[in-house]
């Protein structure tokens, strides 16, 4: 649509996102990947901040992933 009215559009979202809400799984990010929108972990402190910037260099493996959704149950169709 803004593409359309010559304007810019979204490239990236701020979503308020935790384990224990993970809704932004199954809703959100399929829909930011099809749009090639960009997703950022929220943080409104500074140790926030520093803690999303050395998490980018993690990459969980499948162990991790499934230790996290046997503690953190992910919303339905969230691996989607």
């Amino acid at each position: 649509m803004a593409r359309g009215a010559g304007i810019a559009g979204f490239v990236s979202l701020q979503n308020p996102y935790s384990l224990l809400e993970r809704e932004v799984e199954a809703e959100v990010i399929p829909e930011c990947r099809r749009r090639n929108v960009s997703v950022i972990a929220g943080a409104t402190k500074p140790e926030q901040v520093r803690s999303n910037a050395r998490a980018v260099c993690w990459e969980p493996s499948d162990a991790d992933l499934a230790e996290l959704d046997a503690i953190f149950p992910p919303e339905r169709g969230s691996r989607d």
